[in-house]
């Protein structure tokens, strides 16, 4: 019986989170970083930081449709959108994370402020993806805010 009520609530998180995505978010900031990943970790070599009106994207049900500038580099595309949600080990205990799947990205979501329940209502999201390859290394992360 437990499970089943964990289940419900576990599904439910992920409903409030799909629902809270849903409409237009404004890309606020990205942060790009680039180096190497080595197997003695990540060294970074360069550092950006962007500011300003950098795009948007906007969610239904089904598709997103995003258009944003990263280092003078133009990505708009037009798919469909996944929301996974997940519990991973961060130190001594078990926290959600939620993965977003689009088109040829798979970034990890972090709702608002993360604390509980965030993802209910969320105004701001960040979107960070970077590689997982031993080699030449690169993330971002994009500070999207909701628009009204």
């Amino acid at each position: 019986m437990l499970l089943v009520i964990f289940t419900a609530c576990q599904k439910r998180n992920l409903k409030h989170a799909e629902k809270s995505l849903e409409g237009s978010w404004a890309v606020q900031s990205i942060y790009s970083a680039y180096g190497q990943n080595t197997n003695l970790g990540i060294q970074t070599n360069e550092e950006f930081n962007e500011d300003g009106p950098l795009g948007q994207f906007n969610f239904d049900k089904e598709m997103v449709t995003y258009r944003f500038t990263r280092l003078d580099t133009l990505y708009e595309s037009n798919s469909a959108w996944n929301l996974v949600r997940e519990k991973i080990n961060a130190g001594f205990t078990k926290a959600e994370q939620y993965t977003l799947e689009m088109d040829k990205f798979e970034f990890i979501c972090a709702f608002g402020d993360q604390t509980s329940d965030a993802e209910k209502q969320a105004t701001e999201v960040k979107l960070m993806f970077e590689t997982k390859t031993i080699g030449s290394y690169y993330t971002f992360e994009l500070d999207l805010r909701k628009k009204e």
